[in-house]
């Protein structure tokens, strides 16, 4: 089966999300994120700013991966790498859609989406379901139960290393709630997930093996401690999209036994 390789643009503003629509070949009339092939030598950050330019006129910057959605349409293999993006200025001008709508998240069942692209909406409303807040001293005792979680999804996936000791203790936790850097997840009202979102520096996270930083030079937060009950879907995207709107660099790392994550 032949394989495409494209990109999508999920772009928010004031809320809502641009969602256009279709107006060629064998899947004209379907809705979908806009983008397009990556052409030989592009990134895919780079296709997708070019992509955006040709159908909409206009220049997006480009944020966050968000996911890559693997789909089998009954001609072809689909990889499409979606990333979140916003309009610094412009208006759009559709250069190659039949038509465009600005979606809430409430409205974004509203139009009949092409088959991959529904799984950006549900990625989308996943996050939407988690809500972070500062945790407090009241909370320590659901930090301690979370990290117990954790801990046994760890020991159930073979991972024995990290995390002994009774690591995090309460006096850690405790530590990262003073200081302001321990934040509770929530879905739909309950505590789903925690982590610690620290300012860096950090020295543990100054050099990388075999590797670099994306950025060396501006500053950073780093993501420690993460703990999840286990019982919800997107845990780990609703967390980076918090540290994106408060962090523009975020340096996350885990143990190498670490499969799950």
């Amino acid at each position: 089966m032949p394989k495409i390789e494209v990109v999508a643009a999920v772009i928010e503003h004031d809320g809502a999300f641009l969602a256009t629509q279709r107006g060629y070949g064998e899947q004209a009339g379907g809705w979908e994120f806009p983008g397009g092939k990556i052409e030989p030598g592009e990134t895919p950050r780079q296709a997708l700013v070019r992509e955006i330019q040709e159908e909409l006129g206009v220049t997006v910057n480009v944020g966050r991966s968000l996911l890559v959605v693997e789909w089998d349409y009954p001609a072809f293999h689909l990889t499409m790498h979606c990333f979140m993006c916003s309009l610094p200025h412009g208006h759009i001008e559709l250069h190659e859609h039949r038509s465009a709508r600005w979606l809430t998240p409430a409205q974004l069942r509203q139009v009949p989406w092409l088959p991959a692209d529904v799984a950006v909406v549900d990625c989308l409303e996943q996050e939407r379901s988690f809500t972070v807040r500062s945790a407090t001293p009241a909370d320590i005792d659901t930090l301690l139960h979370l990290a117990d979680r954790a801990r046994h999804i760890m020991r159930a996936s073979g991972n024995r290393l990290q995390w002994t000791g009774g690591y995090p203790t309460r006096e850690i936790l405790a530590r990262d709630v003073e200081l302001g850097y321990s934040r509770l997840m929530l879905h739909r009202g309950q505590p789903a997930a925690s982590f610690a979102f620290i300012p860096g520096p950090d020295p543990t996270y100054d050099y990388i093996e075999d590797g670099h930083w994306l950025d060396e030079r501006q500053p950073y937060h780093v993501i420690h401690r993460i703990a999840s009950s286990g019982e919800h879907k997107g845990v780990i995207a609703a967390m980076m999209a918090f540290a994106a709107r408060h962090g523009h660099n975020v340096r996350i790392d885990t143990h190498a036994d670490n499969a799950i994550m």
